[in-house]
């Protein structure tokens, strides 16, 4: 059995959270388009900020405890596969779940 320690380091005002921030940022000072909606995927201690700040989270189903809450907590999709197949599962259900916002707003007009 393999144990491995990790040890993330990051600036103070660093992090994955405050990139998603800064990549909003930019796209919208560069951009006249406004971004909607935001989605992200991790499954590890150090995505669990990333995970909050988005509107959508998402995680691979080997993720730990933790991720999984907080994803399921805000509403997000745990998907039942693990790993890079995860990532397939997660767009397909993104792609389902707006095929049926679709549907739903194509019936009120």
């Amino acid at each position: 059995t393999m144990n491995f320690s990790f040890v993330d380091v990051n600036p103070k005002d660093g992090g994955k959270a405050m990139a998603v921030s800064r990549v909003l940022e930019e796209e919208a000072s560069s951009s006249k388009k406004k971004v909607v909606e935001t989605l992200a995927m991790g499954d590890d201690y150090n995505d669990l900020d990333m995970l909050q700040t988005v509107d959508y989270p998402c995680c691979p189903g080997n993720s730990i405890d933790v991720v999984k809450e907080a994803v399921m907590a805000k509403g997000g999709f745990v998907s039942r596969l693990k790993g890079h197949h995860a990532t397939i599962d997660i767009l397909n259900h993104l792609l389902a779940r707006e095929e049926q916002r679709n549907k739903k707003s194509t019936r009120k007009l």
